[in-house]
């Protein structure tokens, strides 16, 4: 059947293309997606999903993908005809409705290995969120990698018995295709996250490290890298008043050095503070998002303390509202990088130096805790977990293709590696530890990226086998040495014990050199 000109032309003015940042927040409004805090951001609801859900998350297996990812509970598999169907019912529930937002932007701020995304969505405020996250087209050249195409219909409920899925929503990436279907959830940050994974497929095969990591320079280009799960610091201590931000997740490294995936920042809101995090605090501002934020009837103050919605309340804002921030969105070949990990456990130290053999085990290990997780289903409890890469999430290749390039890079850079541990001290979470206070880590931080702890001396914890340093100017040398911190040495024991037995037992699922293995922590 072919469409009358009217029926075409009317249905072309359902979809508006390109709208600016202002144009976005104006339809949001008017539709009654948001409302505006206090500090001139929109504040928007996700409703049942406040974060990502990855038991709905698929991936199209065919000739392309059959052999090359790593399929397992978080990589599911799912045919191309079941993706076929759920992408044309979703297309067609999206044509149903009054309007639809279109944007065309970019990931990766490469000139070579940056990709096109056209982003349709459902809701103004979803397209708002892609142009704050993603980069605007005209800042890096056009690439060879061609466009994908983001879909996201939140209205759409899937249904397992009919689609083959696990619950009323999806997200399905299809690489032969090039596409991401988004449909049953409201959470944004699954279109970054998606992108995030497609990049993490792909770069592999160009040489480059995908990694989810913030990272800043300093005033004479020094690039540090801070990797870490949710939860863990990475973006906080990214984002430091005496250096540039480049971003503060997602980043490829190259022989030509770093660059930023994303040409925004998705910071978290819970316990927000203007004097622990000002450039976070000052970027969320009119032209940025707030999710599941909790505002006051009449003040319209977001409450950044309040988690009766989620643990995992956020912020999307552009790298522009960070004033001291790398213009280019790249850094050089980084000089240092930071495994941050938040141990709730008291038994890991603030920070230690890392041989190239205990680097690439701490990141097939990935360890920290799950801490306002951001993930539908894994409760506000604190817990322990191991997250290959510091992203299993994201990593669609198997763990040996990532560890592999990292070992290349920091052999052909001169980057030193550091364990930071931002969790606790003193005592176990909820057994009389205390977490380490921001200023702490930030001096420490500090340390590493000013060159103070490459020169200074260093002794061998026990067990661990981390190399900690003597003193730090500004840090109480008893927090250095986490057992001298316990006044209960016996119950420090213990602890340490118990997370060395889970360490061992996680990494028996890696096959990978003895040099590695032995690398890691062992018991006496």
């Amino acid at each position: 059947m072919v469409e009358s000109a009217d029926e075409v032309m009317l249905m072309q003015a359902k979809i508006h293309t390109n709208l600016t940042i202002k144009e976005l927040v104006d339809a949001a409004l008017a539709r009654g997606e948001g409302e505006l805090a206090s500090s001139g951001a929109l504040v928007v609801n996700t409703g049942a999903r406040t974060g990502r859900s990855p038991k709905d998350r698929f991936i199209v297996k065919d000739e392309i993908t059959e052999t090359q990812i790593d399929w397992n509970t978080t990589n599911q598999a799912i045919s191309p005809d079941r993706f076929q169907t759920l992408w044309d019912a979703a297309s067609d529930c999206l044509a149903a409705k009054e309007q639809h937002y279109v944007s065309h932007l970019r990931v990766g701020a490469h000139e070579k290995y940056g990709i096109s995304v056209k982003v349709i969505t459902e809701l103004a405020w979803h397209n708002l969120f892609a142009n704050v996250l993603f980069i605007q087209p005209d800042k890096t050249p056009k690439n060879e990698l061609n466009e994908w195409t983001i879909l996201s219909v939140p209205s759409f409920k899937t249904n397992p018995t009919i689609h083959g899925v696990n619950s009323d929503a999806a997200v399905i990436l299809n690489f032969t295709k090039r596409c991401i279907l988004i449909c049953g959830t409201y959470y944004a940050g699954e279109m970054k996250k998606g992108m995030f994974s497609v990049l993490n497929f792909l770069l592999p095969a160009h040489d480059i490290l995908p990694m989810h990591c913030a990272a800043n320079a300093g005033q004479a280009g020094d690039t540090a890298l801070f990797f870490g799960l949710s939860g863990t610091g990475k973006t906080t201590l990214s984002a430091d008043p005496e250096r540039f931000l480049i971003g503060d997740d997602e980043h490829g490294w190259g022989e030509d050095g770093v660059f930023n995936f994303e040409g925004g920042c998705y910071a978290k809101c819970i316990d927000l503070s203007q004097e622990r995090e000002p450039l976070i605090w000052n970027a969320i501002r009119y032209g940025s998002v707030i999710e599941n934020v909790v505002l006051d009837p009449k003040t319209k103050i977001a409450d950044y303390h309040d988690a009766s919605l989620t643990q995992n309340t956020r912020a999307a804002y552009p790298r522009e509202f960070i004033k001291e921030r790398v213009e280019s969105n790249r850094g050089r070949q980084p000089h240092a990088v930071l495994f941050l990990t938040c141990d709730l456990f008291g038994v890991l130290p603030p920070v230690a130096y890392l041989s190239p053999e205990q680097a690439a085990y701490y990141f097939l290990s990935g360890y920290t805790a799950l801490v306002g997780s951001t993930e539908v289903g894994q409760g506000s409890g604190i817990k322990p977990t191991f997250s290959t890469c510091f992203g299993a999430p994201f990593f669609p290749r198997p763990p040996s293709v990532y560890a592999e390039l990292l070992m290349k890079r920091l052999h052909n850079s001169d980057a030193q590696v550091y364990l930071v541990n931002t969790g606790w001290t003193g005592g176990a979470h909820g057994e009389g530890g205390k977490r380490f206070s921001i200023p702490t880590t930030r001096r420490i931080v500090s340390a590493i990226v000013n060159g103070e702890l490459k020169e200074t001396e260093y002794k061998i914890l026990p067990g661990f086998n981390l190399a900690i340093p003597n003193k730090i100017t500004g840090i109480d040398a008893a927090l250095l040495n986490p057992r001298e911190a316990w006044q209960d040495t016996a119950a420090h024991d213990k602890n340490a014990r118990i997370l060395i037995e889970l360490f061992n037992e996680n990494f028996k699922r890696f096959d990978v050199s003895t040099i590695i293995q032995n690398a890691g922590p062992k018991l006496d």
